[in-house]
């Protein structure tokens, strides 16, 4: 496990001083016996995880992977995935995902998903899909998507598709 320990020691008594950001920051992967190359920041963030190359910034982000090469910005994004390359950024974004090549922005978007290649962005965007190469931009587009190569753009676009090429 790859640890990196920062000391300070001061000394003198009536000395004043600022602690920058750098200082305040926690640069301890405590708890990932199996993880390497991990950064986080935030409580619980990136906490017990056996994946390679994440990154997890916010409070329980990055949470109980196993797939490497994950990147999750927001409370709770991107935990519990035990598929790899994915990048999630808003609240409670990419987490239950047991796919690959995932890109989610906003919240809620892509939860729960098995399906490769997907994107979403917007609320709830691409929830639930088991589809393979689908987009969806909007409010719950693709949201409970089966088909694949399917794009859905707008308000619920996609919703509960079960054909492909759409």
């Amino acid at each position: 496990m790859d640890r990196v320990l920062f000391f300070f020691n001061d000394t003198a008594t009536t000395e004043i001083y600022t602690l920058s950001l750098h200082d305040a920051l926690p640069i301890l992967n405590a708890g990932n016996s199996a993880a390497t190359r991990q950064t986080s920041v935030g409580y619980n963030a990136g906490y017990s995880n056996s994946g390679t190359y994440q990154t997890a910034v916010g409070y329980y982000a990055g949470l109980s992977n196993t797939g490497g090469y994950q990147t999750a910005l927001g409370n709770y994004a991107g935990s519990s995935n035990t598929g790899g390359s994915q990048t999630a950024l808003g609240y409670n974004a990419g987490h239950l995902n047991s796919g690959t090549y995932q890109v989610v922005v906003g919240t809620g978007a892509g939860v729960s998903n098995t399906g490769t290649y997907q994107t979403a962005v917007g609320y709830q965007a691409g929830q639930y899909n088991a589809g393979n190469q689908v987009t969806g931009l909007g409010y719950q587009a693709t949201y409970n998507n089966s088909g694949n190569d399917v794009v859905g753009i707008g308000y619920q676009a996609g919703k509960d598709n079960t054909v492909s090429n759409q």
